[in-house]
């Protein structure tokens, strides 16, 4: 028989209903069953699962294999008899309560054969139980161990290469009963050359099933997890030497795992029991975890290591307790712009703990959202609410800060602390602020560039810094066109209020910096009038806000005299009427005019190529505009037409 793609390995213990939907969720697999096999272990179950197997298996005989075996204790042994028996270059493994997406094995697969891939992580989606997130954000074909967040998700739900796996003589270890995916896992990810990310496809549901039946979910061994978690921490101390690359692997095991394993769960068990317990977790922390992974972890666990690190064991526990008593509420104290969070023994004389583990001051969140944008003239009219989060609205107050993103210039103008709506427990979370671009900086005009929008919110001593703009009503516009207003006494202005891609941030540009008026002003369609001699020019103005008398359209001769008409703008439209008739003879060029503070933009008309000649008459005498062909703009040549000429008077349309 060829050899397959894909074996699907699925270990199985007393898994109905959900092993049907598992089943069904691999042999409709679009890859093809030509190109898969399905390897089947039924872990000694009692509850149907075997005769559910063997169903699939006579239904699909050429593609599903099942193995009957006694009851392991444990999902490794049946993945290691379903090992044994793949012959697919990919293996992936999974559990008989979850499922496949349709198209995961060949989405996978195709990035696997592109990138040389030797393991494959695919999209999880939760049912009824969390999942992975930040590791699939983005397809990655190339991940970078160190860089990504790869190493946050262990479980075996991946594709392997089976030749990586045999060459590191990879099986799942069977004395664990908990953490066994970690160990394979983690040793397939130090060794392999090529690791990819496919985000952009559900392929793996990772279902909690309503009888409580996942192993994961229902183990309380913390003994054998505390074993564990040393074993994997050795392993990565035994590949990777110290310093950030190790932090940044080991980082997982204190934020997760010794987190979890060292919490409150410990306070279910026997005194004796906790110590020991403690002083096993003491052990991993000693050995391993720096300052680098404490800097990076919050308060609460910064202060538990602590105190279990100095064998302080009987305040470690009253710590659990305040935990489970407290529901993770906490007191505030600022103090020279640091918030600390009163936890037990904060300040404590006789337990001297650093406040450096009371920090909370990174883990309080910025809330922000801005509610209304609008602009008249010159003035930019915000409003939203932003506050940072558990502390006191009373003694918070905002401001805004202008920044230009290539001088690095900065300005900070006062806001209205209001009430918001949004924000029904919090009287003082509002903010109203008026940005008037004639008098911003200092009170004078901005000068051009980028202006960045910054919110500061001030507590006490503590000051943070947002951008404004990525948190936003539906109901803003967020169209980006340009407006023209009087900044300053030499005149108009172009600035254009815009948010940033792809970050929604808001920001001014003040001049053109970025956003131009080139592609917004243009001439259109050029025609005659049908009874008499007045030209037409109809075109585009697209700008949000245009002052009385800043456009114009010009005609200028040959010998330099100039008619300005005046320009009807709306909707991002014109239109302007040129009365030919009152031209004097010779060339005329037309142009549209807008007279900005940093001299006058003038645009050409364009030809319109259709365009024919126009008579008229003036007193006894006869006269024509002809539009000339060997320029690109609109040249008109005005002149006295001969008595022949008067007699074949002809009006052109376009």
């Amino acid at each position: 028989m060829p050899e397959p793609d894909v074996t699907v390995v699925i270990g199985a213990y007393n898994a109905m209903p959900y092993l049907t939907r598992c089943l069904e969720s691999v042999v409709s697999q679009s890859l093809g069953l030509d190109r898969l096999e399905v390897v089947a272990v039924d872990d000694g179950s009692t509850d149907g699962t075997g005769k559910e197997l063997d169903r699939f298996a006579q239904e699909h005989p050429d593609a599903v294999r099942v193995v009957h075996q006694e009851n392991s204790g444990g999902p490794s042994a049946p993945r290691n008899t379903g090992l044994e028996l793949a012959r697919g270059r990919y293996v992936i493994f999974v559990d008989a309560d979850d499922y496949l997406g349709t198209e995961a094995l060949e989405r996978m697969l195709a990035v696997a054969d592109e990138q040389g891939s030797d393991v494959v992580l695919g999209r999880v989606v939760g049912v009824n139980r969390a999942s992975p997130k930040r590791v699939f954000t983005g397809n990655l074909p190339r991940a970078d161990l160190f860089e990504s967040r790869v190493w946050w998700t262990m479980s075996a739900h991946k594709l392997f290469r089976r030749k990586h796996v045999l060459d590191l003589g990879l099986r799942f270890p069977t004395h664990y009963r908990i953490g066994e995916d970690q160990m394979f896992v983690s040793r397939a990810y130090l060794a392999a050359e090529v690791i990819s990310v496919v985000s952009d496809y559900d392929c793996y549901y990772l279902v909690r099933r309503e009888d409580g039946g996942n192993i994961t979910t229902s183990d309380r061994d913390m003994g054998g997890r505390l074993a564990f978690l040393k074993d994997i921490c050795a392993l990565v101390a035994e590949h990777v030497e110290a310093g950030p690359r190790r932090d940044h692997l080991l980082l997982r095991q204190f934020d997760i795992d010794l987190k979890s394993w060292s919490g409150p769960r410990l306070l279910e068990l026997e005194h004796d029991e906790q110590l020991k317990h403690l002083a096993t977790a003491k052990e991993i922390i000693d050995a391993w975890c720096t300052q680098g992974i404490i800097d990076k972890l919050p308060a609460i666990l910064r202060l538990r290591y602590y105190l279990i690190a100095r064998e302080m064991f009987e305040e470690a526990l009253e710590l659990l307790r305040f935990q489970a008593d407290a529901g993770g509420r906490y007191e505030i104290v600022l103090d020279e712009g640091t918030a600390y969070a009163e936890y037990p023994y904060f300040r404590d004389l006789d337990t001297a703990v650093p406040d450096s583990c009371y920090d909370v001051s990174r883990q309080l969140k910025n809330v922000h959202h801005l509610a209304d944008a609008q602009v008249e003239g010159t003035l930019l009219r915000l409003t939203g609410h932003a506050y940072v989060q558990r502390l006191d609205s009373t003694r918070t107050t905002t401001e805004v800060l202008l920044r230009e993103r290539a001088s690095s210039q900065e300005y900070r103008l006062p806001t209205a602390r209001t009430a918001s709506p949004q924000v029904p427990d919090d009287d003082q979370a509002g903010f109203t602020a008026d940005i008037d671009l004639a008098t911003a900086a200092g009170g004078s005009p901005l000068t051009p560039g980028l202006w960045d929008i910054h919110l500061v919110i001030h507590a006490g001593d503590m000051e943070r810094r947002i951008r404004l703009g990525s948190r936003r009503a539906d109901t803003i516009d967020t169209t980006t066109r340009p407006r023209i207003a009087v900044l300053a006494e030499q005149g108009p202005t172009v600035f254009t209020p815009y948010f940033t891609k792809p970050y929604g941030n808001l920001t001014i540009d003040i001049g053109e910096t970025a956003h131009t008026l080139d592609k917004r002003v243009g001439a259109g369609e050029i025609r005659w009038a049908e009874k008499d001699s007045t030209l037409h020019v109809l075109g585009k103005l697209d700008v949000a806000a245009l002052p009385d008398g800043l456009a114009l359209l010009r005609m200028r001769s040959q010998t330099g005299d100039v008619r300005d008409f005046d320009l009807h703008a709306s909707d991002g439209r014109f239109r302007a009427e040129v009365p030919v008739s009152t031209l004097t003879t010779g060339l005329w060029s037309a142009h549209l005019v807008l007279a900005l503070a940093d001299g006058p933009r003038t645009l050409s008309v364009p030809r319109s190529p259709q365009m024919s000649a126009v008579r008229w008459r003036r007193s006894l005498r006869r006269f024509q505009a002809v539009p000339q062909d060997d320029t690109d703009t609109l040249v008109l040549k005005v002149s006295r037409t001969s008595l022949l000429g008067g007699l074949r008077t002809h009006r052109g349309g376009h």
